[in-house]
C-alpha cells in the first residue's frame, strides 16, 4: 500500500507535489487534483520533496540518501 511521504506545493500554487513510499513523484493539478505528470526515478523509497523559490528546479531524497535533483521547464 502506497502513502505520501513527502508534499510540495510549486511556488504558483497551481501544482501540488506528492512523493509516496516509492520511487515515484506525482503532480498534481492543486485545484482539481488530477494528476499532471509523473517523475519515475531509479532511486529507493522516497522520503523528502522540495520545488526551488523561483520554480525551475525541484528535488527528491530517498531514505538512503540519494537525491534527484531536476529542471522543471524541461
Amino acid at each position: 500500500r502506497k502513502h505520501f511521504t513527502a508534499l510540495a506545493y510549486h511556488p504558483d500554487g497551481a501544482r501540488l507535489f506528492a512523493t509516496s513510499n516509492d520511487a515515484t513523484v506525482h503532480v498534481f493539478d492543486a485545484r482539481t487534483l488530477a494528476r499532471v505528470r509523473r517523475y519515475t526515478w531509479r532511486l529507493n523509497r522516497l522520503s523528502a520533496l522540495a520545488v526551488s523559490a523561483d520554480g525551475a528546479l525541484a528535488a527528491a531524497g530517498s531514505a538512503t540518501g540519494d537525491v534527484v535533483l531536476w529542471d522543471l521547464d524541461a
